[in-house]
């Protein structure tokens, strides 16, 4: 099986993704990918990779706003870096992907991904190990646009493929046990409420009000607190709109503390709607504002 076959190849324009990499990853030159990710950006770009992987970024690296570092196994000289850098792009492997991604989260920057191994380890994870000043630490990541130079990864293809067929053998074997206790995505929880509050028959094995009961108390934080704009949402049609407001500035604060920019702009939108009931009409205009820059 080829990869860049079986996948279109799609061109890196900046419509092609969200502002966090919402799209996935772009099949591209790293050439392409640079100067698509560059195009609208005045500020300087820093350029972290490995010494094997500068070739990949050689026109961004020649920029006159570019700023270049040579990943060394740490991440702190990402840190000595000037507050002008307004963008990072990396290449290389795991440990460097995540060091950029943990600089972006703390500088509040867009950043780039070019990674080198086919598996994408360090491209998607919300948190990740760090190494920083010589000690490993647990910390929250960015997302990120991740550009992916088939050409450049063909050495790692075949073990990213047997470990994309060993995960769906795996899935396939606790299912036939019965050990799969499946939970459902947040936008799955979403899409069953939509059919609830339209009046359809409840999905076999997903009956709507005992999920979201079940997901009030989940240990999984994100799936509560979806669960939990759900319920509002609920107070909301149901005329309580004090206290929908309340648990939705609940769910605000955790989803933007944890970098969930998709679910954070769906509570938001939602408290704006909250606030337009109420009358509060400049309120609502600063929520909609914060939901949609």
């Amino acid at each position: 099986m080829r990869l860049d076959l079986s996948v279109p190849k799609k061109r890196p324009g900046r419509e092609a993704f969200g502002a966090g990499g919402e799209g996935g990853p772009r099949l591209c030159s790293a050439r392409e990918g640079a100067e698509a990710f560059l195009a609208d950006r005045a500020a300087k770009a820093l350029i972290v990779a490995e010494d094997a992987s500068f070739s990949l970024l050689l026109k961004a690296v020649r920029a006159e706003r570019s700023v270049t570092l040579l990943w060394e196994d740490d991440a702190l000289p990402l840190f000595a870096m000037p507050d002008t850098v307004g963008c990072v792009l990396a290449a290389g492997r795991a440990p460097l992907l995540r060091a950029a991604r943990f600089f972006a989260r703390v500088r509040a920057i867009p950043c780039a991904l070019f990674p080198t191994d086919a598996a994408q380890d360090g491209t998607c994870e919300r948190r990740g190990c760090v190494r920083v000043g010589g000690h490993d630490v647990c910390v929250p990541l960015a997302e990120a646009q991740i550009f992916c130079d088939v050409p450049r990864m063909r050495e790692s293809l075949a073990e990213a493929y047997a470990r994309l067929l060993l995960s769906r053998v795996a899935l396939f074997e606790a299912e036939a046990a019965g050990m799969r206790d499946a939970q459902p995505l947040p936008f799955f929880l979403g899409l069953l409420q939509a059919l609830h509050v339209g009046g359809c028959p409840d999905v076999p094995g997903y009956e709507y009000e005992e999920l979201l009961e079940r997901y009030l108390d989940a240990p999984n934080l994100t799936l509560r607190h979806v669960a939990l704009r759900l319920r509002a949402s609920a107070l909301m049609e149901g005329g309580d709109l004090t206290g929908a407001v309340a648990v939705l500035k609940q769910c605000r604060t955790f989803f933007v503390e944890h970098g969930l920019v998709w679910e954070a702009a769906k509570t938001i939108a939602l408290l704006a709607l909250s606030y337009l009931r109420r009358h509060d009409r400049r309120t609502a205009l600063r929520f909609i504002i914060e939901a949609y820059p």
